[in-house]
């Protein structure tokens, strides 16, 4: 099986380069990578029009920000013919060593028709490994950020809303959990794809966010958020230079911007 990975990306330049190499590093064998980003204003396009990868497809850069579930259809529409599995990735996720091998045994151990594809670290103790010994995972219980879907249930008609962020509305993630929820599916476990820790305190960042959450009219949550990260309760699970140290310790040095 093939693994079509659709990423989006929107600012936070910083994140997408660690997220690429985080990729990168896990070196995958069987999947293919497009890119969306949604007009991006802090060097992210630049970036990406001088990034290249060997299992890159093809990098689409909106005129406009149309939302992210119009982003990740975009995406899907670029893989469904060449892949079995589309994965929906933004830039805030980082890749264990092992991720792919380990969804790619998930799905054909239990035949499923979703994962959701973040780690949960608190769930660990509830971890089990599939009948081939090579998958391991865990029942979900929420609503994910990352999920993996058999092609075929796309081309039948699951997909995330296009609908655009808005006031009162955070997206269309909710809608798409419960559609997929008709199907089997698991969330997956170590190794997987790590949600980072969202950096809300970030100065490089507040405007990013201030803009970003203002538009959905959840300014509060936003505000709860920062006050977690300032007292040492991050929302993401794993910063950048202990994701690195941990899985990727051959790498060190990493941690800085890049070039």
């Amino acid at each position: 099986m093939k693994i079509g990975l659709h990423i989006t990306t929107y600012n936070r330049l910083l994140f997408t380069q660690q997220c690429l190499k985080s990729l990168e590093w896990s070196n995958p064998k069987s999947s293919v990578v497009v890119i969306v980003d949604n007009n991006s204003t802090d060097g992210t396009k630049e970036f990406l029009k001088a990034y290249s990868l060997s299992y890159l497809n093809q990098i689409v850069f909106n005129d406009k920000n149309e939302g992210l579930g119009f982003a990740i259809n975009q995406g899907w529409n670029i893989l469904k013919d060449e892949c079995d599995i589309l994965g929906q990735i933004n830039n805030d996720f980082l890749f264990e060593p092992g991720w792919e091998s380990n969804v790619l045994a998930c799905f054909e151990d239990l035949n499923l028709g979703y994962i959701i594809g973040t780690v949960r670290p608190d769930l660990e103790p509830g971890r089990k490994v599939t009948t081939s010994g090579k998958g391991f995972y865990i029942l979900p219980l929420s609503v994910g950020a990352a999920y993996f879907l058999r092609t075929k249930h796309f081309k039948n008609g699951i997909a995330v809303s296009p609908r655009p962020f808005e006031k009162d509305y955070t997206g269309g993630g909710v809608n798409f959990h419960h559609q997929v929820q008709k199907l089997r599916g698991v969330r997956i476990a170590h190794p997987g794809i790590l949600v980072r820790d969202s950096e809300y305190t970030n100065l490089e960042y507040v405007k990013y966010y201030d803009k970003t959450f203002g538009v959905r009219g959840i300014t509060g949550r936003l505000r709860e958020y920062r006050k977690n990260e300032s007292q040492g309760r991050p929302r993401g699970v794993s910063n950048w230079k202990k994701f690195v140290e941990k899985y990727y310790p051959d790498k060190k040095g990493n941690y800085e911007r890049f070039s």
